[in-house]
């Protein structure tokens, strides 16, 4: 056992390890804190340990809840990196220590001599923006630990979502530290492989794939059973069905499902061949640890884990920038992370270049495969509202996904992940076999007892239906923004029918064309016209000369928005697309408040406010 454990260590643990076994100091190690739920953060805080550690800084990375915060005090310099989800909520892998580090019996000293940072990572399109940062930042202070420098707020809103700080925040961090700038080396990899011919070493590999997992947790094999077209004639929205009896897998309104997709094994292929090796290669880890298992084929590895036709990373850039041997591309690669290289950056990310075609454009840097495990991450899970009741449709998750494609500057069609990996599932297909290079998807196969096995999870609501089921609703639900609004109507539903009385609904849906975009049309008019549904309120743009949006419709009627906001309190859910919307919708209410109560809009305007910090107005985009 012994032996096993010291070859999963890095020279430096195992260093350590053997001093505190003879009673030796160590030295002080650099704590790295991380709370993440979908695993940018995690991926965050491996990359800050790496930059510490280029600076000749010794660190330590964990997960919040893998440290007892009573060991908190003998860590000198500790870095927190915080995600927050949606409406305020902590990731999960943070909320032991959270409730351990709120304990109010800690005297106010607790953390006396400790300095800390915080960066959070958030979006100010919510209320709650980077509060989960805020709150450890400020819970840190208030027990006596000193800041380095003032919290970091990365904000998905920004050009480069919360990299746009962090390039900012991250070298006055290190200037506040003393650290000196990074030699222009490598660190030797964080693992040692090797790598055999399929042939002589197939028999070491023990596992079909590789069972994708995220700091949020493992995932579950489910079969997909239903795959149908939800807008013939219009964009490719598919209603999928997922059965999950006998799963353990279970949900409730307001739920996402997780799906955990594969690269193409066609475009993998074709990545080998250039990067010089075959599917059934035979990699075995030697030294270090990585989320994988021992022994694991190419095929594998650049299929089912490594996110390899994804957005390459800054680190990832700087380390071609390190590995280049040719003048041109060095001083290329160099000049991309530069102040001046910022519209040439720009331009790369716009075109969606993959980390695959950045290891193309740059050939002379050679990655090794070590570093390819360093410093690309793994295939994460997309996120999908969950589109029924688990009271209706116990054994199944029904969701309801558009296709994403768009067209480069070269003319060539990009596909997004996720859908084009669930686009192009087939009766009976295994996991890992799935194909990308190809002009159209499979067509959708309707219902089978043979659907193919996919990895999920359910990860809880982001938002909360009211406690009691007598509270009215409204509801705006936009393009594919439908799938929690039919959850909430299908629960209510099934409470009728059990004989609970169940508030009244308003529901406003925005699509571009009724004829083709209208998701679940028929079944929503059906709970219209049977009562359940109170009030149906539909916006298509294109149908029309003059465009109409789901808040034309609340300034056409604002006192029955009024009617439902003020005097019958009802909770206020909105779910569709980002940018401008979220501020665009909650002006419209805003109005409505204002024009129907005779009120100043400002007082309007922080009433809405109010509203969503009390979980009254709620929102969830994409």
């Amino acid at each position: 056992m012994e032996t096993m454990q010291r070859k999963a260590m890095s020279d430096e643990d195992l260093l350590d390890a053997l001093k505190a076994k003879v009673g030796e100091a160590t030295g002080e190690k650099l704590l790295v804190l991380y709370a993440s739920e979908t695993g940018n953060t995690a991926d965050l805080a491996k990359s800050l340990a790496y930059e510490l550690k280029r600076r000749d800084q010794r660190v330590q990375v964990m997960a919040m809840d893998d440290l007892d915060v009573m060991d908190l005090p003998s860590h000198k310099h500790v870095l927190a990196l915080a995600a927050t989800c949606g409406q305020g909520e902590f990731p999960a892998n943070c909320r032991a220590f959270k409730a351990q580090l709120d304990d109010e019996s800690l005297p106010a000293d607790f953390l006396d001599g400790v300095k800390f940072a915080t960066f959070g990572m958030g979006d100010s399109g919510y209320v709650f923006y980077n509060s989960v940062g805020q709150h450890f930042h400020n819970r840190f202070a208030a027990l006596g630990a000193a800041p380095i420098k003032d919290i970091g707020l990365g904000d998905d809103q920004d050009e480069d979502k919360w990299e746009t700080a962090w390039v900012e925040w991250a070298p006055e961090l290190y200037d506040e530290l003393g650290l000196p700038p990074p030699p222009q080396e490598m660190l030797p990899a964080s693992c040692t492989l090797a790598v055999a011919p399929g042939s002589a070493s197939v028999g070491k590999v023990t596992i079909p794939f590789i069972m994708p997992r995220d700091t949020a947790g493992p995932s579950t094999l489910v079969p997909m059973e239903t795959s149908r077209p939800l807008t013939p004639g219009g964009r490719d929205v598919r209603h999928y069905e997922f059965n999950i009896k006998g799963t353990g897998l279970t949900y409730d309104a307001g739920d996402a499902l997780a799906i955990f997709s594969t690269n193409g094994a066609d475009r993998v292929d074709d990545f080998l061949s250039w990067y010089g090796m075959a599917r059934d290669d035979v990699i075995s880890i030697e030294k270090g640890a990585m989320p994988l298992p021992n022994h694991f084929t190419a095929g594998q590895l650049f299929t089912e884990h490594l996110d390899i036709f994804g957005r390459p990373k800054r680190n990832f850039i700087e380390m071609l920038g390190l590995m280049a041997t040719a003048p041109d591309e060095r001083e290329a690669l160099q000049a991309l992370l530069t102040k001046e290289g910022k519209p040439e950056l720009r331009k790369l990310v716009d075109n969606t270049t993959t980390t695959a075609e950045m290891l193309r454009l740059f050939p002379s840097a050679k990655v090794p495969l070590e570093y390819l495990l360093d410093f690309v991450p793994a295939i994460k899970p997309r996120l999908y509202s969950i589109a029924s009741a688990s009271e209706m449709h116990p054994d199944h998750i029904h969701t309801c996904i558009v296709e994403e494609d768009w067209q480069r500057d070269d003319g060539e069609m990009r596909r997004g992940q996720s859908t084009w990996f669930l686009r192009n599932q087939t009766p009976g297909q295994t996991w890992g076999t799935v194909t990308q290079l190809k002009e159209s998807p499979e067509e959708a196969f309707g219902t089978v007892a043979n659907g193919p096995m996919i990895p999920c999870r359910v990860n809880p609501a982001v938002v909360h239906l009211p406690d009691s089921p007598k509270t009215p609703l409204v509801m705006v639900g936009l393009g594919t923004g439908m799938a929690p609004f039919r959850s909430f109507i299908q629960q209510r539903v099934m409470q009728k029918a059990a004989g609970e009385e169940v508030g009244e609904m308003l529901l406003y849906f925005g699509a571009r064309y009724e004829a083709t975009e209208f998701l679940y049309g028929d079944e929503i008019r059906a709970y219209h016209d049977d009562g359940i549904l109170n009030h149906l309120k539909t916006a298509f743009s294109r149908d029309q000369e003059e465009k109409i949006y789901a808040q034309h419709r609340i300034a056409e009627d604002p006192e029955l928005l009024y009617d439902y906001m003020v005097n019958k309190d009802a909770h206020f859910y909105l779910c569709g697309p980002a940018g401008n919307m979220p501020k665009q919708m909650k002006d419209a209410v805003v109005d409505a408040l204002a024009k129907v109560g005779g009120m100043p809009r400002e007082q309007a305007d922080a009433t809405v406010t109010d509203w969503q910090i009390k979980g009254k107005y709620n929102v969830e985009v994409w």
